[in-house]
């Protein structure tokens, strides 16, 4: 999720029809430039060079998650764009050799193309982190651009998300696995709210932990827009 204001000027964006390194991109009405739904740069037009600001990470999740941890949450409505039975590229998705369309770079064969890891930037440090990195109610501290980070994975909600590990000062650590599926940190012994990082219980209650912008990405394209990103491995 993307800020649309750029300087003065907020955009309103449209779908292009074009693809780059075999991924969306959009435009915007105003000045007509083209912007990577990836990295969130104008790569032609009047914007050219431009970045959109990145201001939330949003993470597939189960409904019935969310449904749960958010009853009051507000559904974006995809009626008259897409059946409700079924998903245009269910078959594309399914595949493990259809890769993109169109001329890409050569593959990275650390990760199977297809593989779909979180895609992080820090500071210009790019990090891909693919599900076999995290057990099923895994618990991982990462330390990228400086930044101190935990990564956590919810496989009964279907869901993955970062966090910054500073919190008031200190740097928390926490335990290697989901405890009743929320995050425990050991430095002070508060439970984390998974889904939205507010501390419900302990001497950090309701503090948040700061989420950390990514994008849910097949590795073959990420790593197409950066090739230098380190893989956290198993």
């Amino acid at each position: 999720m993307y800020r649309r204001q750029v300087g003065e000027q907020t955009l309103t964006f449209g779908v292009s029809g074009m693809l780059y390194n075999s991924a969306l991109l959009m435009y915007d009405h105003q000045t007509r430039s083209v912007w990577s739904h990836i990295t969130g740069e104008a790569l032609a037009g009047p914007l050219k060079g431009e970045r959109l600001e990145r201001i939330v990470a949003v993470p597939q999740i189960s409904w019935g998650a969310i449904a749960e941890e958010a009853p009051d949450a507000e559904v974006l409505s995809v009626d008259g764009f897409e059946s409700p039975d079924g998903d245009s590229y269910g078959a594309y998705h399914a595949s493990a050799t259809d890769i993109g369309m169109g001329p890409l770079p050569p593959l990275d064969d650390r990760l199977p193309g297809k593989t779909r890891v979180m895609g992080i930037l820090v500071d210009g440090t790019a990090l891909a982190i693919p599900p076999q990195a995290l057990s099923e109610e895994g618990v991982r501290h990462v330390s990228l651009g400086g930044r101190d980070l935990v990564a956590a994975r919810s496989g009964r909600r279907r869901f993955r998300i970062v966090y910054s590990r500073r919190v008031k000062g200190q740097v928390l650590t926490f335990a290697p696995e989901l405890v009743n599926g929320r995050l425990r940190d050991t430095t002070t012994g508060t439970t984390w709210n998974l889904v939205h990082g507010t501390g419900v219980a302990g001497p950090l209650a309701d503090e948040k932990l700061e989420p950390v912008p990514f994008v849910n990405i097949y590795w073959f394209a990420w790593a197409a827009y950066y090739p230098d990103t380190e893989v956290l491995m198993p």
